[in-house]
């Protein structure tokens, strides 16, 4: 491979070579192998200099994960030849750099995928994952923790999102907290509420709800499958994580439940089975008989009193810039008392919270 194949191939570019193209074919690799294929020890370290240089571009971030602590975190990305990118996820967020080129080819490629273009849509892939996406998150967390930073419970966020294994998780709960603030219904960041300590509590229509939001990840399963290409048989984890979620909310409080689902298999249809229970069809013996849908008495509607949950949104934001909110009112329907329910004025609150996230790339 020449030089010049050689530095199309750098991944802050993003560009495959004829070479690179004849082994993606040959060996059937997934897009995380394809990224680590086009990493060198070269590229990594040009990385690293980007995260250095982009860290004064976001001084929110600079004060209160403190400079000294980022840089110690760049210092230490690396590369794992079968695992990928190893290191902070902010380190990660930080070494990418805005290419006006790269994002029309990347627009480009997005316009190919819907066309069926398959390598395009492979490109944009991975151009909206390792480069558009983290440009996207990066800006979006210096906003948020401008909007946020003198919350009380600021400082307990930032702890959180120190720890690698919760950074993710936490932008969630950082950038639905930034929103309800710039909506102006925050009351508090992780208040102690008997005993509990919900993300935060809001006020909609001077009522005070406690709000838990959770961003659940791949299951393993799924990530087997997407490494090795088998089919495997994969359960609704969602019962278990609302179970969980439920338990860390204070009882007798008006309650919501915030899901962000972008890097997860659970869907709106596994969380409203864990609540409202299994899906079962029903087919007649009799051909002039439709086939029924019934519920299984599994969910945790029959297990929990779910009075205190409202209601329950899920949210999701990719790379390609498309968004979606789903407020599951099947929920609603479960409120063991109906006066006890969310009035629309409260409904609607929560609609145009979500309904106005999204990502861009405006500075």
């Amino acid at each position: 491979m020449s030089k010049l194949q050689e530095k199309k191939s750098e991944i802050i570019n993003i560009r495959i070579t004829p070479a690179q193209r004849k082994l993606i074919d040959e060996n059937n690799l997934s897009p995380t192998e394809i990224f680590n294929k086009m990493v060198s020890d070269e590229v990594l370290e040009k990385r690293k200099n980007i995260a250095r240089t982009n860290l004064d571009k976001y001084p929110t971030i600079k004060f209160l994960f403190r400079e000294e602590w980022v840089l110690e975190q760049i210092d230490k990305l690396k590369f794992k030849p079968k695992e990928g990118v190893d290191g902070h996820g902010l380190a990660w967020l930080l070494s990418n750099a805005r290419d006006e080129k790269l994002i029309a080819n990347f627009e480009k490629n997005m316009e190919n995928a819907v066309k069926g273009d398959v390598d395009s849509g492979m490109m944009a892939y991975m151009q909206g994952n390792y480069i558009y996406e983290p440009l996207l998150k990066i800006g979006d967390l210096e906003r948020n923790l401008g909007i946020l930073r003198n919350e009380k419970g600021i400082r307990s966020m930032i702890k959180k999102a120190k720890n690698n294994d919760q950074f993710w998780k936490t932008l969630s709960e950082i950038e639905v907290a930034a929103q309800f603030k710039t909506k102006g219904i925050l009351k508090e960041l992780e208040p102690k509420i008997n005993g509990k300590t919900p993300d935060n509590t809001i006020t909609l229509d001077k009522e005070e709800f406690c709000v838990e939001v959770f961003t659940p990840g791949l299951s393993q399963e799924l990530e087997e499958s997407l490494r090795t290409g088998k089919a495997v048989f994969m359960k609704n984890r969602a019962f278990e994580k609302l179970d969980e979620k439920i338990d860390q909310l204070p009882k007798g409080k008006p309650a919501i439940i915030v899901i962000n689902t972008a890097f997860s298999d659970i869907d709106s249809m596994n969380i409203t089975d864990a609540i409202l229970g299994s899906l079962s069809l029903l087919i007649s013996r009799d051909p002039k008989k439709e086939p029924k849908t019934t519920r299984k008495q599994d969910g945790l509607a029959q297990t929990k009193d779910l009075s205190n949950i409202k209601s329950i949104i899920i949210y999701k934001r990719g790379f390609n810039l498309n968004r979606s909110l789903v407020t599951n009112m099947e929920v609603k329907r479960l409120v063991r008392n109906s006066k006890d329910d969310m009035t629309k004025t409260q409904e609607k609150i929560l609609v145009d919270v979500f309904s106005s996230m999204i990502f861009d790339l405006e500075d």
